[in-house]
């Protein structure tokens, strides 16, 4: 996804990455420890990423500092999105 200037993705194996758009220099990473089947969302200030075990993950868009974690009893699998 992007994200003014950064484009943020994550992969099965539950890392989660953030470049810059235009250098493509890593400005952040994460690893989640689970792995992410669903495309990750934002509302320009949060990474949204659901993970197959953990429940959603919200990561700072600047920093990819994990937020906080909303535990599910399922697996997210499905893209999501922000409404407001």
């Amino acid at each position: 996804i992007m994200v003014g200037d950064r484009v943020v993705f994550a992969n099965s194996c539950g890392v989660v990455k953030c470049h810059h758009a235009v250098s493509g220099d890593l400005l952040w990473q994460y690893n989640s420890g689970e792995a992410v089947y669903a495309t990750p969302f934002t509302n320009g200030r949060l990474v949204f990423v659901g993970t197959i075990h953990r429940g959603l993950l919200a990561l700072d868009v600047h920093t990819g500092a994990l937020r906080w974690e909303l535990p599910s009893q399922t697996p997210v699998l499905a893209e999501g999105g922000v409404a407001g």
